[in-house]
């Protein structure tokens, strides 16, 4: 059988509330098939004002966008 993974990003105001509802959403309509979740940390001051860090993001997002590219030509 084949599967399809799909992953995205939702970004809300900061509630606990919020996440709780959206993970028992989640839990109920997929169930085991949820593989992962994770908190992002907002990092778009430490972008802006880091010079070091605003590199390794741009290497980071530079090589996941060729991993992606690579995949996709031989899948």
């Amino acid at each position: 059988m084949e599967t399809r993974k799909i992953n995205f990003t939702v970004e809300f105001e900061d509630s606990d509330l919020i996440e709780h509802n959206l993970l028992k959403f989640l839990n109920t309509n997929l169930g085991a098939s949820m593989i992962d979740y994770q908190v992002l940390i907002d990092s778009k001051d430490l972008y802006k004002s880091d010079e070091h860090f605003k590199k390794l993001s741009d290497l980071y997002f530079k090589a996941k966008r060729t991993r992606n590219d690579y995949l996709h030509k031989h899948k």
